[in-house]
């Protein structure tokens, strides 16, 4: 299925299962089949093969492609999550979902913050010259 990078058989197996929805710990038994790992050890193994570099890049490709394939935008999203924010008769925690989902569209609300770290810089040269003629 997806062809670039390429993976051995288990993590492409792996990657295939995580495609088809299983979760990272079920995906994990279902490509590497381990009889006598925990469930602890098996989640911890999941986690450290989806930050491999290769399965993650796999995995975003395939997220990627499959959501070209559904020809969804994201004011589609936009518009379905204003939908289900707007009516009262869907459980709250999916409305409050749903705002959330809307709230990181805008800048005042992202997670992500530019910083201009150029005016930390000319503060502390100004505050040097203050004190170095003072």
């Amino acid at each position: 299925m997806v062809a670039e990078p390429r993976l051995t058989a288990k993590r492409q197996s792996y990657v295939e299962a995580r495609i088809s929805g299983l979760g990272p710990s079920d995906a994990y038994r279902s490509a590497f089949n381990p009889p006598t790992m925990s469930d602890k050890a098996i989640s911890v193994e999941a986690a450290r093969l989806e930050k491999n570099p290769s399965v993650s890049l796999a995995l975003s490709t395939a997220h990627a492609q499959a959501v070209q394939s559904l020809n969804i935008t994201a004011q589609d999203i936009a518009r379905v999550a204003w939908e289900i924010a707007g009516d009262e008769g869907i459980q709250p925690a999916a409305r409050v979902s749903a705002l959330a989902l809307l709230a990181k569209r805008h800048p005042e609300f992202s997670e992500k913050h530019e910083v201009d770290a150029r005016v930390g810089v000319m503060l502390v040269r100004q505050t040097r010259d203050l004190n170095a003629s003072g």
